[in-house]
């Protein structure tokens, strides 16, 4: 299952639909990222391979390839935790947060900002096909975003919940 959500500065997201407490993923030896833009992050596998995708499509497109960004990333694997604990696929955090709000206390600050979730999906491969596939989140992969985040947690039941955060900083 999927949901999407985005907005300018500071538009509202809206809650989505309900799913299966936390066993975050286990660590794996990160990899460097390849280079589109400035990059400093160093990868999760999952994460890399989620990257490469979305610039896969952006670039069949015609589109500059997204940026990784430390504190979207934190905010999306906080978001992951918290859907993952709850066992609820939402855009709002159990504390009421909206995506933004969340994107917010990172630090980051932006200009514009998309939310992708879902929950349920095996593979990194597997999510972007089904994100694809949905003409709301892959308007927010196509979009005029520069910069994302990625996150994963998984239930207390193995479900894997996927977070993905887009943003353009403010200048």
């Amino acid at each position: 299952m999927t949901s999407a959500t985005s907005s300018t500065i500071d538009g509202l997201a809206t809650p989505e639909s309900p799913a299966p407490a936390v066993r975050l993923a286990p660590p794996e030896k990160p990899k460097p990222a390849p280079q589109p833009g400035p990059q400093i992050a160093m990868l999760r596998p999952e994460f890399q391979q989620q990257l490469d995708m979305l610039n896969a499509e952006r670039s069949r497109r015609g589109l500059a390839p997204f940026a990784y960004n430390e504190q979207l990333g934190q905010a999306a694997q906080a978001h992951s935790v918290d859907q993952a604990n709850r066992r609820l696929m939402t855009h709002t955090g159990s504390d009421g947060s909206n995506p933004g709000d969340r994107i917010r206390r990172t630090g980051y600050r932006f200009r514009n900002w998309a939310e992708n979730v879902a929950f349920g999906y095996g593979s990194a491969e597997a999510v972007v096909v089904a994100w694809m596939n949905s003409p709301g989140h892959a308007a927010n992969i196509l979009s005029s975003n520069t910069q994302v985040g990625f996150g994963l947690a998984y239930s207390v039941d193995g479900l894997p919940y996927w977070t993905q955060k887009f943003g353009t900083p403010r200048s």
